[in-house]
């Protein structure tokens, strides 16, 4: 990232903040990038005077209130309150404004249903460009997506795949960089194989060197390069579009960390249709999402219970809190 160049009147003042803050954050990428534009919009108005206002503060506030999410808006206001903190702390009389609480909406993800996943894939396997595009997904969208919902791995995990973590021999991908630091197995079942070879066919007849090299990422595009979030998820909406998924969400209608959340909870459809136990199986099922704990986990049984109503007796054994499952599976135990 370059650096930007505060040029307003208080430019020296955000360059000894961001310097402080680099003993205590481990990035800086959004902070710089935000207090760039707090910079050049107090260029833009004229402000000659150190002393930032409340007023000052909410014209800038105003220039985004209504294009942003609120989440946004509030994080776009505490990063300037604590600029204007630290310059009252060395004695400029600013005006702090007030630091709202932010009440954090709960989210439901969407569950795609099985048949919507299938129209996802059949989809996706038979798009075509109109053009070629060299930093494009259509080579590595339809192994991405299943490589999601066979082993419920989360976005991040995936695009960060080394051709060194996935054992086709073993039958196994090692997931190193994790969401939790805790390292963890997936399986590859033998449709996933299949799907794997024919990727790996296509990506061989790349003209770039070194694609193979066991450090090189694994899922790539055209170009060779680690596939980047924005093609994927542009490409991923249109799919979902064109496969009439209807979703919960009226701006995004689902998001792509909801084929996470699909997959646990159709494991746990699976288990239930061969008669298996959820109280012996959710340890299995956490280490399997790479939760950090078993308590996790217990939103999926909600949402199995919920969506497959004919198949799951509403009662303790799956809507009962993650703290009884665990005292009745020791009480089972103990009478063993």
């Amino acid at each position: 990232m370059i650096e930007p160049k505060f040029q307003s009147v208080i430019a020296k003042y955000i360059d000894n903040y961001l310097e402080e803050c680099r003993l205590i954050r481990h990035s800086l990428d959004r902070t710089k990038s935000l207090l760039s534009k707090f910079d050049a919009f107090l260029v833009n108005e004229g402000v000659t005077s150190e002393c930032i206002t409340l007023d000052i503060f909410e014209r800038w506030v105003d220039t985004f209130r209504n294009l942003l999410c609120e989440r946004t808006i509030y994080h776009h206001r505490s990063e300037v309150i604590l600029l204007l903190e630290y310059m009252r702390s060395i004695g400029v009389q600013c005006e702090v404004p007030r630091r709202a609480p932010f009440k954090i909406k709960p989210f439901i993800p969407y569950i795609f249903t099985e048949k919507e996943m299938q129209d996802i894939f059949r989809i996706c396997d038979s798009w075509r460009d109109k053009c070629h595009k060299p930093e494009g997904a259509l080579m590595a969208m339809p192994l991405f997506l299943r490589i999601l919902y066979s082993t419920g791995m989360r976005y991040s995990e995936v695009a960060n795949l080394k051709n060194k973590d996935v054992d086709l021999r073993q039958h196994t991908i090692r997931i190193i960089e994790t969401k939790n630091g805790c390292e963890r197995i997936a399986p590859i079942n033998s449709s996933l194989t299949l799907c794997i070879e024919q990727y790996l066919k296509y990506r061989g007849q790349l003209p770039i060197k070194g694609l193979d090299a066991p450090d090189a990422y694994f899922i790539v595009n055209h170009k060779g390069r680690r596939l980047c979030h924005t093609t994927f998820n542009f490409r991923f909406h249109k799919i979902i579009k064109e496969a009439h998924v209807k979703g919960n969400n009226p701006k995004t209608i689902c998001r792509i960390h909801d084929i996470r959340h699909t997959s646990c909870v159709h494991v746990m459809h699976k288990l239930i249709k061969e008669g298996r136990d959820l109280y012996t199986c959710i340890p299995a099922i956490s280490a399997f999402m790479g939760h950090k704990s078993i308590f996790s986990t217990e939103l999926y049984m909600r949402f199995t219970a919920e969506m497959f109503p004919e198949m799951v007796q509403m009662s303790e054994d799956v809507t009962a809190p993650i703290s009884d499952v665990i005292s009745n599976a020791l009480k089972n135990e103990d009478d063993e």
